[in-house]
């Protein structure tokens, strides 16, 4: 008498059924998760990276604004690889002046006509002619012994 598979086979066929249904979307996920966490990281080195290429940019344009503009970007460039090594990011030249370029179109837009004035010398405050008036409080008088 041959022996029926069919029971064994259709439990068989069950089981793996039911553990890909239910081991396939806890991987899909954790796969999401991991490729998200990974797409975040990148997205806040990117910002500071930005970040330090706009400060760096407006220090050099309120500190040096006189200068040449290649003069200028050089400085800036300077002090932007300082700052990106400082926190451990290694870019290349070309990128460096890339977010450098960014950051001086985003301020002269966000800055408008008085991005220009930012590095022009500031005229001196005028000091006034007349003397500044100084009192002396009076001593108290009062009787303390009562």
């Amino acid at each position: 008498m041959p022996i029926d598979w069919t029971p064994v086979v259709l439990a068989i066929i069950a089981l793996i059924s039911s553990v890909i249904v239910t081991l396939v979307p806890v991987f899909i996920t954790a796969f999401i998760e991991a490729h998200t966490a990974k797409l975040l990281q990148l997205k806040a080195l990117a910002e500071n990276n930005e970040l330090i290429a706009q400060n760096a940019v407006l220090l050099i344009q309120q500190t040096f604004g006189a200068l040449a503009n290649s003069v200028k970007l050089q400085l800036a460039f300077q002090r932007a690889n300082e700052a990106l090594l400082k926190v451990g990011v290694n870019l290349p030249p070309d990128a460096i002046r890339d977010l450098l370029n960014t950051a001086v179109g985003a301020m002269k837009l966000a800055w408008g006509t008085d991005w220009a004035a930012l590095g022009e010398p500031k005229p001196e405050t005028p000091i006034p002619d007349q003397p500044i008036p100084q009192e002396t409080p009076a001593a108290p008088t009062a009787d303390l012994q009562g």
